[in-house]
């Protein structure tokens, strides 16, 4: 099965394109990044893995204004990783590969800001298909400075992090202050018992609140799409936020100061 995928960053400005086989436990994967952080690059890279979707290579080119970099990185039958650098012309920024007894027994790379090398681990363990809870230890390459470094990581079950909202929201105080301080207002004590109205209260609002906030995800989403489209709005947005929280910073101090 091939597919061509595209991708967009959010925390910066980031996009990548990726050819990607999936055959029967095994996977190659080519594709292109171009990002402005720390500074502009170009990145090309190829990614093969052998049988239950273990790396077996992946080859990193990354090219910036004078200068470019190179990573050769092989993982053999034992678990042992190698890798061979190129690096040339002045760029200020890590050195490339590193040490690669700290990698060994990965059975991943992990290519910085690149979603398609997870597809790996998430294949080998059937993530995309059945929920679980994995651990993964594998070698990280640094995006763009192609250092490589050990990396540890999990995915959660979904349940579990389910669990966890519901758990801090229980044991949250504010929520239980807010709702034995706001609720009891609307309670008529010649009508249920005071218990069960608050009961019915508390639901309702906590369906308003879900409804709201299904809402705001679907604005936000909608907005999301339409604004990223727009050349101009990327490039201002990084300074229409620093003016906000400017202006809101001075609205706060100049507040106090009207206080005193």
């Amino acid at each position: 099965m091939n597919r061509m995928v595209w991708w967009n960053g959010l925390d910066q400005w980031r996009a990548e394109v990726s050819e990607i086989d999936l055959g029967s436990g095994r996977l190659s994967a080519s594709g292109v990044q171009i990002g402005v952080d720390p500074l502009p690059y170009r990145l090309d890279y190829a990614v093969v893995t052998s049988s239950a979707f273990v790396t077996e290579a992946i080859r990193v080119i990354v090219k910036g204004a004078g200068w470019h970099r190179r990573l050769d990185l092989r993982r053999d039958t034992s678990g042992q990783w190698s890798c061979d650098v190129e690096n040339s012309g002045a760029a200020d920024l890590p050195a490339p590969g590193g040490d690669m007894s700290a990698v060994g027994g990965a059975l991943d790379c992990d290519l910085g800001r690149s979603p398609s090398t997870n597809t790996m681990p998430i294949r080998r363990h059937n993530l995309h298909r059945e929920p679980g809870a994995v651990d993964f230890f594998m070698a990280w390459v640094s995006v763009p400075d192609l250092s490589v470094h050990p990396s540890r990581g999990s995915a959660d079950p979904l349940w579990k992090v389910y669990r966890e909202g519901i758990v801090v929201n229980v044991l949250n105080p504010k929520v239980a202050l807010f709702f034995l301080a706001f609720l009891p207002q609307f309670v008529d004590t010649n009508s249920e018992p005071a218990a069960v109205q608050i009961i019915v209260l508390g639901l309702v609002m906590s369906l308003m609140g879900m409804a709201s906030n299904i809402v705001y995800a679907l604005t936000g989403g909608a907005l999301h799409n339409l604004l990223e489209r727009r050349s101009r709005f990327l490039q201002a947005q990084r300074y229409v936020t620093g003016t906000v929280y400017l202006g809101l910073g001075a609205a706060a101090a100049l507040a106090g100061e009207t206080r005193r």
